[in-house]
């Protein structure tokens, strides 16, 4: 979630093609894609999960301001409302 929050945020992204990216992507690696309430449902548990968010945490740079939540939010809005 935080490289397309970063994607999102930092660079002129084109959304569609990030969503063109993730349909490639899980042609590929799952026989049936999650639906979007699979993947709501998935995310929302992660959101909160301390070993999931500790992941994230552990890979940025010390300065680097990263709130999750809001994150999540942005990439729910931008993203994932579309799959």
């Amino acid at each position: 979630m935080y490289d397309l929050y970063k994607a999102i945020t930092n660079i002129d992204t084109d959304n569609n093609k990030l969503l063109q990216c993730y349909n490639e992507y899980m042609k590929f690696s799952v026989a049936r894609p999650p639906t979007r309430k699979k993947f709501l449902r998935n995310m929302e548990s992660k959101i909160t999960d301390d070993e999931f968010l500790g992941d994230t945490r552990s890979l940025l740079p010390p300065d680097e301001i990263y709130k999750p939540d809001e994150a999540w939010e942005l990439v729910k809005k931008e993203l994932v409302r579309k799959i």
